[in-house]
């Protein structure tokens, strides 16, 4: 099963930390590059500067991904929110640290601006305990998709 703009698996992991990982690749290039530049032999000069062009062209490989990764999850943002936007219910997009990236007219009616704020920030004043109440929400939620998604997944496989 292919991965959307939200669902993950082990290779847009890898990709979403693409950004603080290229820098380690940019920094062992460099130093893979001086060393085959610097070594006296054919055959380690060979190795070192071929080493050192693998993981350059690695490293621009995570950060096309993971630019890529970022821009879809952008758009699908946006598609939610522009869908949301005149909803009469009020919702809010969130971020997995409850951060509001977005909420809609009738939330900020209710609630006034939320942008940049957090969900139990926003919350606070309408519930008692808004940080306990989303977090049992959340997980809910959690493990309701792992449900349904082994539930697919077993049916691809008696298929």
């Amino acid at each position: 099963m292919g991965g959307s703009a939200f669902t993950t698996n082990d290779v847009s992991q890898f990709v979403e930390t693409g950004y603080t990982k290229l820098s380690n690749f940019a920094v062992a290039t460099v130093i893979l590059s001086v060393l085959g530049v610097l070594a006296p032999s054919g055959p380690i000069t060979l190795f070192l500067l071929t080493s050192a062009a693998t993981l350059g062209v690695l490293g621009v490989i995570i950060f096309g991904l993971s630019h890529r990764r970022c821009r879809m999850r952008g758009a699908a943002l946006n598609a939610i929110s522009e869908f949301i936007e005149n909803d009469a219910i009020s919702s809010f997009v969130v971020t997995n640290d409850g951060e509001v990236t977005s909420s809609n007219l009738a939330a900020r009616t209710m609630f006034g601006d939320s942008d940049g704020k957090t969900m139990p920030n926003v919350l606070r004043y309408t519930f008692d305990n808004p940080s306990g109440i989303l977090f049992r929400l959340k997980d809910k939620a959690q493990k309701n998709w792992f449900i349904s998604r082994r539930h697919c997944y077993q049916k691809r496989a008696c298929a």
